[in-house]
């Protein structure tokens, strides 16, 4: 019974006070927004190239360096690097090369930027190698669980301190108020 009254003072507050109400419900959607979108984020950097069934099977070279201003990793290496490691790894199949520049360009009268590739002739091989892989795309029920039981205790957590502050308050001061 005391629940009903808690949950019947709240309603009326939430309908008294739209304005503040509006603000805390905004808030509520834009957090909850934010928290789906960080956990897809982070889901989707934990699955880097995952999403072809023999994964193990394709890497990403990358070079990491510690600079004064932190730590920086790039994914571009040396053009000789990448024959250098077939021919001393055996267990190395292929590789592929590829780089795109935006070359400056010019003539007599004209100046432009042009959008320059070079690749492999590995490159396309090994593209129509992926192009074979079984694609799935995994995602966890547990992401929808998480984010369902995150917005049901927020907003359990925003009616109860909504209720117990109705319920806590002076009576006398309401009517004053109306």
């Amino acid at each position: 019974m005391m629940l009903k009254n808690y949950i019947k003072t709240a309603y009326r507050n939430i309908f008294r006070r739209k304005g503040y109400s509006f603000i805390n419900i905004i808030g509520l959607a834009i957090g909850l927004a934010v928290c789906v979108l960080i956990m897809l984020w982070v889901q989707d950097e934990l699955d880097y190239d995952r999403s072809h069934k023999n994964a193990e099977n394709a890497h990403l070279l990358i070079y990491s360096e510690q600079l004064s201003t932190g730590r920086q990793v790039i994914s571009s290496q040396m053009a000789p690097l990448a024959p250098l490691l077939k021919e001393n790894i055996p267990e190395i199949i292929n590789y592929a090369r590829y780089v795109r520049y935006n070359y400056p360009l010019a003539s007599e009268d004209k100046s432009f930027t042009e959008l320059v590739c070079f690749a492999d002739p590995a490159y396309y091989v090994i593209n129509r190698w992926l192009e074979e892989f079984a694609y799935r795309m995994d995602i966890s029920w547990t992401i929808f669980l998480v984010a369902g039981a995150a917005a049901l205790v927020i907003a359990l957590l925003t009616v109860c301190y909504q209720a117990l502050k109705a319920a806590l308050a002076n009576p006398v001061e309401s009517l004053k108020c109306e």
